[in-house]
């Protein structure tokens, strides 16, 4: 059986695009799209990733992804979003891959990722963002990147990232933070790329005793100001 997913370009012309139910993988990348009905959605159990990067969707419903049991990633990244309901993606338990960077978002409400546990990879670069709750990616112990670069923020606590050990890539480069205590990713042994930004970052490491080998290597260019931070409080 087909499925038909319709939606509308920026140029007004409907635009009709059809799948096998059986579909695993949908690509509309580069479409021009300035409306997309994911309402059929609902009958492909079998879809793991939906990429509708580069087009121009104003607004989008991910309602039905809450029945693909196996969806896994989704790209949304390059559109003209100025909000997006995450909710649905709670039911999406083996979801590893979201992106929804590059859009006027202004906010976004993470929440709903608390339910993801698979999670590998998060992008949430250049939306606006002034600030930012990490809380809800407590639990994604399988976290291995997560960027926000290029938005306006100018505080982020990163203690819920505290049990993310498998994490490789962290980047809040291009924001406004004046300060950041990186004692929470101690444990973050796999850390091979950390992003900071500006070169304005204060640079603090909290903690009764703190030795060389606890900082990740991905914290190397930072070592010398972390050390010496934490031996002048010590005075």
């Amino acid at each position: 059986m087909m499925i038909v997913l319709k939606g509308k370009d920026i140029y007004g012309k409907e635009r009709e695009y059809e799948f096998e139910d059986e579909v695993e993988r949908i690509r509309l990348a580069h479409e021009s799209l300035a409306k997309i009905n994911l309402t059929p959605l609902g009958k492909v159990r079998k879809i793991r990733k939906l990429n509708l990067e580069y087009n121009k969707l104003k607004d989008i419903n991910l309602t039905q992804l809450s029945k693909c049991e196996d969806f896994e990633a989704l790209h949304l990244s390059e559109n003209e979003l100025k909000k997006i309901n995450l909710q649905p993606l709670s039911a999406c338990k083996k979801l590893r891959w979201l992106d929804v960077s590059y859009n006027p978002l202004n906010e976004i409400d993470l929440t709903p990722l608390a339910e993801c546990k698979e999670l590998k990879r998060l992008g949430i670069n250049q939306v606006n963002l002034k600030e930012i709750d990490l809380e809800p990616l407590a639990e994604s112990r399988k976290l291995e990147s997560l960027s926000f670069e290029d938005n306006y923020i100018k505080k982020v606590d990163l203690k819920p990232l505290e049990k993310c050990t498998k994490l490789r890539f962290l980047s809040m480069s291009f924001n406004r933070i004046e300060k950041i205590d990186l004692a929470p990713l101690a444990n973050c042994k796999e850390l091979s790329y950390l992003g900071i930004g500006n070169g304005k970052v204060k640079i603090e490491w909290e903690g009764e005793k703190i030795r060389e080998e606890e900082i990740p290597k991905g914290m190397e260019y930072y070592k010398e100001k972390i050390i010496e931070k934490w031996k002048e409080s010590k005075k």
